[in-house]
């Protein structure tokens, strides 16, 4: 699966970006909204792309810009397609939650949290709790397998292990800060331990990526 722009999974070529870019709103984008929206690509690529799906009929042009049209008979394909990353933070926080016994946090790292990976990329998972049964997460990261045909790699720690990780991995541990797509629980457990770290080391600061 595409993690950053599920449609490129089955559509390729600019036309999945452009269908990403307008399943994603209600109402009109301009020319310039879709073009920032759509990644790497030029702007008379972007308005070629609209022309061939406005001639499809899956795209129309109004006042205001472009928008899908969400009467065409494909519209509530395309928009599922557009919703594929949500739907995968759903199946996962589903079946963590079925896990006993319950884990204290879960969540999504990464480039699939952030929304800028692709086909190659892995579905990185955080897992905290005091104890997780190692054939619970081998049979998710199976079943995130067969979901997206992406690798899944997950971290797995006990609560009192997240102060090692801050101080050992300190990369790692701001990605989590500043990217963790939470499933289950709450991030307060990485919020105090990432303010726990800045009490103990005031003169570094805190330098985002």
């Amino acid at each position: 699966m595409h993690v950053g722009r599920p449609l490129l999974s089955v559509t390729g070529g600019l036309e999945g970006s452009v269908l990403e870019a307008l399943a994603g709103v209600v109402g009109p984008l301009s020319l310039n909204d879709i073009h920032r929206r759509a990644g790497n690509a030029s702007k008379s690529g972007v308005r070629k792309a609209l022309l061939r799906l406005e001639s499809g009929g899956t795209v129309e042009r109004v006042l205001g810009g472009y928008q899908l049209n969400r009467e065409h008979l494909a519209a509530p394909s395309i928009i599922e397609l557009a919703l594929l990353r949500r739907r995968l933070f759903e199946r996962l926080a589903h079946e963590i939650r079925s896990w006993r016994p319950p884990v204290a946090l879960a969540g999504v790292f990464g480039s699939t949290a952030r929304g800028d990976g692709d086909e190659a990329s892995d579905i990185d998972l955080l897992i905290v709790g005091k104890q997780v049964a190692p054939d619970a997460l081998s049979r998710l990261c199976a079943s995130v397998e067969r979901w997206t045909g992406n690798l899944c790699r997950a971290v797995v720690l006990r609560p009192a292990e997240l102060s090692a990780t801050r101080r050992q991995n300190p990369e790692l541990f701001e990605a989590w800060r500043n990217d963790l797509v939470v499933l289950v629980g709450e991030r307060t457990q990485i919020v105090e331990e990432s303010q726990r770290g800045a009490k103990q080391s005031p003169q570094r600061g805190v330098h985002p990526r």
